[in-house]
């Protein structure tokens, strides 16, 4: 195990995407030909990463995700949570190996944590949204794995109320406590999500 003396970020990135679908992330039809997408803006890992340790994740780790990602919006599409009306057809998620390159492409920049947290500037693919859900841990976690981190960004359902459900606005607009990353978990058309993790030094 790793042990330091300084404080030690653990960011994981996980991405939702309705469909995949393969393209040349820094072709012209893409990213309104900015390169910006983070699998042509980003090559590698970030050179100031000190004491990189790269989330490995197995074909077990990825299930008991999906699992778990599952099992929530499951709970939200049968209406079991008070504050939120039933959702009409919930989509399945499916674990997409190019996004979880792209999360970990990005989890690879090593970012400092930030309120807001920092996301990259375009992640689409082709003309379908992809959203991200960011996760900082400060400090040594010994045992700590990605799949806590979904009941993290679910026990955000406590700063929203089926009213911003229907008439979605994001929390930085609203001035509103932080639900993005519930919404984005439980978001009814998303099908996919793959996810991305590493340990630094800052």
């Amino acid at each position: 195990m790793l042990t330091l003396t300084n404080l030690l970020l653990i960011k994981i990135s996980i991405i939702f995407l309705p469909k995949c679908l393969t393209i040349d992330y820094c072709g012209p039809n893409f990213c309104n030909n900015s390169k910006q997408h983070t699998l042509c803006k980003y090559k590698e890992l970030a050179s100031h990463c000190t004491a990189y340790e790269k989330t490995i994740l197995t074909e077990n780790d990825r299930q008991i995700i999906l699992d778990k990602i599952n099992s929530r919006r499951n709970k939200v599409a049968a209406g079991e949570i008070r504050s939120l009306p039933p959702a009409e057809s919930m989509l399945k998620m499916e674990w997409n190996k190019e996004l979880e390159i792209s999360a970990q492409r990005w989890a690879d920049q090593c970012v400092k944590h930030s309120v807001p947290d920092i996301q990259d500037t375009c992640r689409n693919l082709g003309k379908l949204t992809v959203g991200q859900n960011i996760a900082t841990i400060h400090g040594d976690s010994p045992g700590l794995v990605p799949l806590a981190l979904v009941d993290v960004w679910y026990m955000e359902l406590l700063n929203i109320n089926s009213s911003i459900m229907l008439r979605y606005v994001p929390s930085f607009d609203t001035g509103n406590s932080h639900y993005d990353y519930f919404t984005q978990l439980v978001w009814e058309e998303s099908n996919q999500v793959g996810c991305g993790g590493v340990k630094f030094k800052v």
